[in-house]
């Protein structure tokens, strides 16, 4: 409980879910209160972050994906030349 209240862990599900029944509260008050309380510390908090990402940000994430496994399959192939001699 102690890292959750510091900030320091962050709390699964079930954990938080364990919490707010513990306290005789449901998920729906929490959220709200989060909610409510977040808007009284910054009422501009969330605005900036899309609310699902866009077809060129999923596109844009899937090109790193696909160049990354590329270059994992060369430096791979490098590493295998270099360790397995071929039969004579």
């Amino acid at each position: 409980m102690s890292a959750i209240e510091l900030g320091r862990q962050n709390p699964t599900f079930v954990t938080l879910l364990t919490i707010v029944q513990t306290l005789g509260f449901s998920m729906t008050d929490l959220m709200e209160t989060y909610e409510r309380r977040l808007h009284d510390i910054d009422p501009q908090a969330g605005h900036d972050v899309p609310v699902c990402p866009t077809p060129e940000a999923l596109a844009y994430v899937r090109g790193l994906n696909a160049a990354w496994a590329s270059s994992q399959r060369t430096v791979m192939a490098r590493r295998a030349r270099g360790r397995i001699k071929p039969w004579t």
